[in-house]
C-alpha cells in the first residue's frame, strides 16, 4: 500500500487516508495487518508519530509528527484547533452563495445536518436581508470604474 503525501516538511508529513484503514494497532482489530502509521513509517524511511485518530471507516487528512517535539507542540495545541474546527467547521458555515448570477443561490453540501441546514437557511437569510448580491455587484462596478480610469491616466 502506498499513501499519498499531502504536505512534508523537516517537522511533519500530512497523509491522505483512505477509508478502512486503522491509524495504528488496536485491539479493536487484532487481525489488521496494514495500518497508517507502520506505512507511512515504512514508505518515507523515518518513525513518525500520529498527532490525531481518524477513525477507521473516515477518510481525510491524517497529520503525523517527524520528532517527539512537535508530537507535544501538535497534542498541546489540539485544544485550539478544535475550537477553530469548530467555528468554522462546514456546519456552522453550511452554505455559500453562488456569486455571478442574478438571484440569490446558495449551495450546501449533499451530506449536511440539521445544525448544517439550520445555518444554510440564516445564511440565506442574511444574503436576502443585505442585499448581497447587488451590492457585489455594485462594488464590482466600483473597482472597474477605479481600474479604468486608473488605466486611462497612465497610458501615454
Amino acid at each position: 500500500m502506498h499513501l499519498p503525501i499531502l504536505y512534508q516538511d523537516a517537522d511533519y508529513v500530512a497523509i491522505d487516508k483512505p477509508p478502512g484503514l486503522l491509524v495504528h494497532r488496536t485491539q479493536l482489530d487484532a487481525y489488521a495487518t496494514e495500518f497508517a502509521l507502520q506505512t507511512l513509517r515504512d514508505q518515507i524511511g523515518q518513525e513518525v508519530f500520529p498527532c490525531h485518530r481518524l477513525d477507521r471507516p473516515t477518510s481525510g487528512i491524517l497529520l503525523f509528527a517527524l520528532n517527539h517535539e512537535r508530537k507535544i507542540g501538535a497534542v498541546l495545541s489540539k485544544s485550539a484547533f478544535k475550537d477553530m474546527k469548530t467555528r468554522l467547521g462546514p456546519d456552522q458555515h453550511a452554505g455559500a452563495p453562488l456569486l455571478g448570477l442574478r438571484g440569490n443561490i446558495l449551495k450546501s453540501h449533499g451530506s449536511s445536518n440539521y445544525v448544517a441546514i439550520a445555518n444554510a437557511l440564516r445564511i440565506a437569510k442574511e444574503v436576502v436581508t443585505h442585499d448581497m448580491i447587488d451590492s457585489i455587484g455594485s462594488e464590482i462596478n466600483q473597482a472597474n470604474a477605479l481600474i479604468t480610469k486608473s488605466n486611462s491616466e497612465n497610458a501615454p
